[in-house]
């Protein structure tokens, strides 16, 4: 079953429950804060996209403001940026009349892509989406079985592409016409175990450690300090920097 991941602002929260239903009825998995956040909000949020084949961003213009903010504690800017970090296939979904222009990084990272245009919220137009989300996550199960990804902040455009728009996609170590630089990826409990392993195992315990638990744990230790609040994914850089294993 595909797995997508809902992104959108609260003014669209009842649209996008509904959306979930839509989904869920056409035999998609749905991650959306209603009913999927659980614990801590950041790991919550960074869990769901990880396990997730199809970030699902829901377009309005709060949405495109609220990415380019630059509020790093707002949700939104979160989950957009951690999942364009991640290499996630991220499909814009129209819900609302947009501008010609999208600013700043959904801008960036979206404009060129094709979106799903949602207004009417009819059932074909759900049928469409739900088919689209199932090829976008056919071709996102290919490239993670070939290990390789291609991040929208390291890949180089091919073919004259304009920057941070190019869709590379992923199938070997030199793509044609520009090469592009591809990365594996690791989940965050992945990544924390390596910073485990690199300390000499020297936090591991005998029970299944909480995943944000070990990385306060970890942070306190190499800081020296009471643990700064920060998003689980900014914390676990930071030791990966002190370590000498940042990606």
């Amino acid at each position: 079953m595909p797995r997508v991941f809902l992104s959108h602002e609260w003014g669209k929260h009842a649209f996008a429950v509904e959306a979930a239903r839509q989904l869920r009825a056409r035999n998609i998995g749905v991650w959306i804060d209603e009913d999927c956040m659980k614990g801590d909000v950041v790991y919550s949020m960074c869990e769901g996209i990880d396990e997730a084949d199809v970030v699902l961003v829901l377009l309005t213009k709060r949405y495109v403001e609220k990415v380019a903010s630059g509020y790093d504690l707002d949700n939104c800017l979160c989950e957009f940026m951690y999942a364009t970090q991640r290499s996630h296939a991220i499909m814009p979904v129209l819900c609302e009349d947009m501008p010609g222009k999208w600013s700043g990084p959904v801008g960036m990272f979206l404009k060129r892509k094709l979106y799903v245009d949602l207004r009417g919220g009819t059932d074909a137009q759900f049928d469409r989406l739900a088919q689209k989300i199932a090829e976008r996550a056919a071709d996102a199960s290919r490239t993670k079985h070939a290990g390789l990804v291609v991040s929208p902040s390291t890949c180089k455009a091919a073919g004259g592409a304009a920057a941070g728009g190019a869709e590379a996609a992923a199938g070997g170590a030199e793509a044609a016409a520009g090469g592009a630089e591809a990365a594996a990826v690791m989940t965050i409990a992945e990544r924390v175990a390596r910073a485990k392993e690199r300390m000499g195992g020297r936090h591991a315990s005998g029970r299944v450690q909480p995943t944000g638990e070990a990385v306060d744990e970890l942070f306190a230790s190499l800081a020296g300090a009471p643990v700064e609040k920060k998003p689980i994914h900014q914390k676990l850089s930071i030791i990966e920097m002190h370590l000498g294993i940042a990606d």
